[in-house]
C-alpha cells in the first residue's frame, strides 16, 4: 500500500514504525507541523514525527494549511492510495480528503461518537471514565465523525495517568491501523456510521483549567491530575509560587471543616478539599525536576493552615 502518513506528535510513532517495518506498504511521504521557534535563544523546535520522519530519511512536509493550491498538488503528484492521519493538527478539506484512492483514515483515542474532538483522552480520565476504546475511521468533512471501520476498548485503571494511557492506545492505535490495511487489500473492510446524536465533545485543554479548585471533590481533584499529568498538568498557588501536582492520592472524611477548605493540613504537605484530604506523591516547582514528596519537602518549609488557591 503506498501511503501518506500526517501526523505531529508522538502519538503516532508506533503506527509509523510499524508502517516502516512491513513490506505490504511504502511511506511515500510524511506530513507533519512546521517548526516553531521557542525557549531561550529562539531554538527551532521539529514535531517528534518530523524528527523521526527525519531520522528514517523519509520525504517531509510542514505546511502552514492544506487549503494551499500549491501543497493540494505536492500531495496529489505523491499519488497515494491512502493516508493515515494522527494526531495531525490541521483540517484536511475535500480537496486533500478526496486525493487517495482508498480515502484518509484516522486513529481516535475515544469511545466514538463519545469524546469528539482534540483531547478525548484527558477529558476522559477527568471525567473519571472506567472505559474507552481506540478507534479507526474513514475520515468525512466533520469532527472526528465519519464512519468507524475498527474499534478496541480498553480499561482506565485508578493508577494510570493520561502519560499512560497515551502509550497504550497508541500501540493499540498502530495495530488496529495494521488490522484495517489488511481489510482494505483483502477487501473485507466494512463501515459503521456514527450516531451524531449521541455525540459529545473534548475540546482542547486550556491553561486556565489546570489551576487545582480545592472546593471540589477528592475523586474531581484526582481525576484532574491524572488527566493532565503528561499534558499541561495540574497546579496550585502557595506563596505566589506556582507548584504541580503530578501524583497523588486521597482520603475522604465527610467531617471535613469547611473552613479549611484549600488550607495546607499539616507538615507532610496534605491539602484539604471539599470532601476530604488530597495527599501529594509527586511534586514540581517551576523549573525543576519533579520530586516524589519526602523528596520535595526536603528544605522546605511547610506552613500548616497556609492558603493553596
Amino acid at each position: 500500500m503506498k501511503i501518506v502518513f500526517m501526523g505531529t506528535s508522538d502519538f503516532g510513532i508506533p503506527t509509523l514504525q510499524k508502517l516502516l517495518a512491513s513490506n505490504d506498504h511504502e511511506i511515500l511521504a510524511v506530513f507533519t507541523k512546521e517548526p516553531s521557534i521557542s525557549g531561550r535563544g529562539n531554538k527551532v523546535q521539529i514535531s517528534p514525527i518530523h524528527d523521526f520522519a527525519s531520522k528514517n530519511n523519509l520525504k517531509i512536509f510542514t505546511p502552514k494549511t492544506l487549503r494551499d493550491a500549491s501543497i493540494q498538488d505536492d500531495f496529489k503528484n505523491l499519488n497515494p492510495e491512502i493516508a493515515i492521519v494522527i494526531s495531525y493538527g490541521l483540517i484536511l478539506p475535500k480537496e486533500i480528503l478526496d486525493i487517495p484512492k482508498f480515502g484518509c483514515f484516522n486513529v481516535h483515542p475515544s469511545k466514538l461518537p463519545l469524546y469528539r474532538g482534540s483531547a478525548p483522552l484527558q477529558r476522559s480520565i477527568i471525567n473519571g471514565e472506567k472505559e474507552s476504546a481506540v478507534c479507526v475511521i474513514k475520515m468525512d468533512q466533520g469532527v472526528d465523525s465519519g464512519d468507524i471501520v475498527n474499534q478496541e476498548n480498553f480499561e482506565i485503571f485508578d493508577n494510570e495517568n493520561y502519560r499512560d494511557i497515551s502509550k497504550k492506545t497508541a500501540e493499540i492505535g498502530a495495530f488496529l491501523i495494521n488490522k484495517t490495511l489488511n481489510q482494505i487489500s483483502d477487501k473485507s473492510i466494512k463501515f459503521h456510521k456514527q450516531s451524531d446524536e449521541l455525540a459529545t465533545f473534548a475540546k482542547k485543554i486550556e491553561k486556565n483549567e489546570c489551576l487545582i479548585d480545592w472546593n471540589k471533590s477528592c475523586e474531581e481533584i484526582f481525576n484532574k491530575i491524572r488527566g493532565l499529568n503528561g499534558n499541561l498538568d495540574a497546579h496550585f498557588n502557595y506563596n505566589n509560587e506556582k507548584i504541580k501536582i503530578l501524583e497523588c492520592s486521597f482520603s475522604k472524611d465527610k467531617n471535613i471543616d469547611k473552613k479549611l477548605i484549600g488550607t495546607i493540613f499539616d507538615k507532610d504537605f496534605l491539602i484539604v478539599c471539599a470532601d476530604g484530604i488530597i495527599k501529594p506523591k509527586t511534586l514540581q516547582k517551576q523549573g525543576k525536576n519533579p520530586l516524589k514528596i519526602h523528596e520535595f519537602l526536603n528544605g522546605f518549609k511547610v506552613e500548616i493552615g497556609k492558603n493553596c488557591f
